[in-house]
């Protein structure tokens, strides 16, 4: 852990990019939990009438 933390720290570009990137990939996971969970709430109901 302190190891890798010493590489980031030389690193802080790298560092940027990554957690731009994580948050990217956050984001995303959360609008494909939303349309699975829409989706879902979609089908559920076509399925009750």
């Amino acid at each position: 852990m302190i190891l890798s933390y010493n590489i980031l720290k030389k690193n802080k570009k790298c560092v940027i990019i990554f957690l731009l990137y994580l948050e990217n990939f956050r984001l995303k996971a959360v609008n494909i939990f939303k349309f699975l969970e829409s989706y879902c709430l979609v089908k559920n109901n076509i399925l009750k009438y």
